[in-house]
């Protein structure tokens, strides 16, 4: 997790309506000035000398109110920002029991209080104390669904905070609620590539082998890997550590785990030969290792076959690029099923990227066309699937709906001409 390295504005924002609206009396002109000055220092990161004046001047707030929320807000970064987390959740707690009860009476403190919500979490990874970390995850996403109308992007908002609480519970081997957390995260966005993540990670860990696999080919990753096509190393040795709590480990779990790991080095490794420029060598790479993944199934072999699809393109070798493009689409949609829903956005983007090395590097619009109607198709197809269950579209899939069509039926009169 990454320290925060700067002064949030959100935070400051949300109070400096209040702050303006309060009458200045002496002691609030004081604490106004200590405050300006601080925020000064935390923006040049000098964060000692903001712990130094704050707390030197700190009785100037007994009685402010919101500048004393301000002022320890500022603390608690300053402290989190050297290191000092216990000092830094000290104050981020005073802030939080401060806001807590004036939200209900005065709503313009809520984005504030969302924000010290998700200042304790942070606090509480980096002391590893994970039970407050879902604790306060759990605060978090209370308040954003009890107050949706007072934040930007709440649905992203509230997707993100479903998948870290998915992630959390997969910390505490709480899987049957991390695969909830995640769902609920993958049914606000379905496009969210961790929620996919964690979903895979508590399917897997539950034994659901089917759902995981499924999971596993829409996120074009097999269970154990993160964005970055690494396995996550504490999810991964936390499960085996609780097999271990609970009797013997069984070999199957032993040797899933263990292939996760050789296949996550082969992929990173032709992910920076290409990075590099060197797709020849990452497409023969994955060629040598091919059966690793396509003995396994499914999940690993779609995956792979796209990756060759992508390195033989970018070294110029078009025909071997297009036989693997066509295999990975082919088994793709051969198993979309009850997972629609999931799979639909991935395969989306693949038939967009097909339809275009058709028409550029194979200067095929016939074959350009084919691939841009099955895109039309399937988002008609997609709507037919909420429809006949009388499920509501949420806004951010239907927005994204809209513009995948009109990409469609621009591309298709490019690919026309």
């Amino acid at each position: 997790m990454c320290k925060i390295l700067f002064v949030n504005k959100v935070f400051v924002l949300a109070l400096a309506f209040v702050l303006s609206g309060m009458s200045a009396t002496l002691q609030a002109q004081n604490a106004d000035a200590v405050l300006k000055q601080a925020e000064s220092m935390l923006r040049a990161q000098d964060y000692s000398g903001a712990i130094a004046l704050l707390e030197k001047n700190i009785k100037v707030f007994d009685t402010e109110g919101v500048r004393a929320v301000t002022a320890w807000g500022f603390l608690g970064l300053a402290y989190f920002s050297t290191g000092n987390y216990g000092k830094s959740e000290d104050y981020y707690k005073k802030s939080e029991d401060y806001l807590r009860p004036l939200i209900e009476r005065n709503l313009q403190y809520v984005v504030a209080y969302k924000e010290i919500l998700s200042r304790l979490t942070r606090v509480y990874i980096e002391l590893s104390d994970y039970r407050n970390v879902i604790c306060y995850s759990k605060m978090k996403i209370e308040i954003m669904e009890r107050y949706k109308e007072y934040g930007e992007n709440y649905e992203t908002g509230l997707a993100d905070a479903y998948a870290t609480l998915s992630h959390f519970y997969l910390y505490t081997r709480e899987y049957a609620q991390a695969e909830e957390a995640a769902m609920k995260a993958l049914e606000i966005n379905c496009m969210d590539g961790w929620a996919m993540c964690y979903f895979a990670y508590s399917s897997f860990f539950q034994r659901k082998m089917q759902e995981a696999e499924a999971m596993h080919t829409a996120l074009l990753s097999p269970v154990g890997y993160n964005n970055d096509g690494v396995y996550d190393p504490y999810i991964l040795d936390n499960y085996l550590k609780s097999l271990e709590e609970n009797g013997a480990v069984p070999d199957s779990a032993k040797d899933d785990v263990e292939q996760m790991k050789i296949k996550a080095g082969v992929l990173k490794q032709a992910h920076s030969m290409s990075k590099a420029g060197n797709h020849s060598g990452a497409a023969a790479l994955l060629e040598t290792n091919i059966r690793l993944f396509e003995t396994e199934g499914i999940k690993s072999a779609v995956m792979v076959w796209g990756c060759l699809g992508d390195y033989y393109k970018k070294s110029g070798q078009y025909d071997k690029a297009s036989a693997y493009y066509e295999k990975y689409l082919d088994c793709f949609s051969s198993h979309t099923g009850q997972y629609f829903r999931i799979h639909f956005f991935p395969y989306m983007r693949s038939l967009s990227v097909m339809a275009r090395f058709q028409f550029y590097e194979l200067s095929n619009p016939e074959g350009a066309r084919k691939y841009c109607q099955n895109r039309i198709s399937c988002i008609e197809e997609y709507r037919k699937f909420f429809d006949e269950r009388k499920i509501e579209m949420p806004h951010s899939i239907s927005t994204g709906l809209e513009k995948y069509q009109r990409k469609a039926e621009t591309d298709m009169m490019e690919y026309s001409k």
